[in-house]
C-alpha cells in the first residue's frame, strides 16, 4: 500500500511510508484490505485512545456521582433530614471527586499499557535524505551559561556520532531595559569562539559545518516593557 501511494501525488507524504499503515491513521485502511474486524475490546480501547480527555473525566465525573449517592442514600437511609442531606451532599463533594480520581488512575494504569514510541531504525546509520539537526534552544546569560551549552552540544554530538546529524544552539539574549547591553558582544563571541572550535575538533565530511550557531537580537516588547528575545 505504501509503494503503490509512491507513484500518486493523491495522498500525502505520510501516507508513502509503511508506518502509516502499521501503527497510525491508516491502519483501518489496512485492516479493511485485509479482512480484519477488531474484538470489542480492541474497539473499547481504540475508542478510549481516541477520546481519551473524554473518557478519563467522564470516568470520574461517574465515579464521583456513584459516591455521592451512595452517601447521600445513606444519609436518606438513617432518617436524616433534606437540610442535612444537603449539607453531607455539598461536604463530600471535593473527598468524592478525589476519591474518584484515585480510582481512576488506579484503572488507568492497569488497563492501558505502555506503548513505545516509534523511532527510525538507525543502526546503519542515518542516511542523507534523512538528515536532521538537534538544535538547543536556550539563553546567554553568563560566562558560565555559555560554557554549559557548549559542553552540552558537545555531548550531544559524542553520544550521536552519525555523518548526518548536525547541532545548533538557538540562542537569545536576557531580558534587557535596553537593546544592547554591555556584556552581550562578549558573550556572542564566546558562542562564536566555541562553535568555531567544535568543528575544528569534530570536522564533517565535505563542506559542511557539523556545529552552528543561531542567535536573534533583542525586539522591544511594548506589553513587557522590555526588549526580549522574539520567539
Amino acid at each position: 500500500m505504501a509503494r503503490h501511494e509512491e507513484h500518486t501525488d493523491i495522498r500525502t507524504e505520510v501516507a508513502k511510508h509503511v508506518g502509516y499503515y502499521l501503527i497510525d491513521d491508516g491502519l483501518p485502511e489496512l485492516e479493511r484490505s485485509i479482512g480484519f474486524r477488531p474484538d470489542l475490546r480492541q474497539q473499547a480501547t481504540r475508542f478510549a485512545h481516541g477520546h481519551s480527555t473524554f473518557v478519563y473525566l467522564g470516568t470520574i465525573a461517574v465515579v464521583s456521582s456513584v459516591i455521592l449517592s451512595l452517601l447521600t442514600f445513606y444519609a436518606t437511609f438513617t432518617g436524616a433530614s433534606i437540610l442535612v442531606i444537603a449539607v453531607v451532599a455539598l461536604l463530600s463533594v471535593i473527598p468524592a471527586s478525589d476519591l474518584a480520581t484515585s480510582l481512576t488512575n488506579w484503572f488507568v494504569t492497569r488497563w492501558v499499557k505502555p506503548q513505545p514510541l516509534p523511532k527510525i531504525d538507525t543502526s546503519s546509520e542515518i542516511s542523507e535524505t534523512n538528515r536532521t539537526i538537534v538544535v538547543i534552544p536556550s539563553m546567554l546569560a553568563d560566562e558560565k551559561c555559555v560554557s554549559e551549552l557548549l559542553g552540552k552540544l558537545e555531548v550531544h554530538y559524542l553520544a550521536n556520532q552519525d555523518e548526518h546529524i548536525f547541532f545548533a544552539l538557538l540562542t537569545d539574549f536576557a531580558d534587557a531595559p535596553r537593546e544592547n547591553m554591555s556584556d552581550d558582544e562578549f558573550l556572542l563571541n564566546m558562542a562564536r569562539t566555541g562553535i568555531t572550535d567544535l568543528n575544528e575538533r569534530y570536522p564533517a565530511k565535505g563542506r559542511l559545518s557539523r556545529f552552528h550557531l543561531f542567535h536573534r537580537r533583542r525586539q522591544w516588547n511594548p506589553s513587557e516593557g522590555l526588549w526580549i528575545g522574539w520567539e
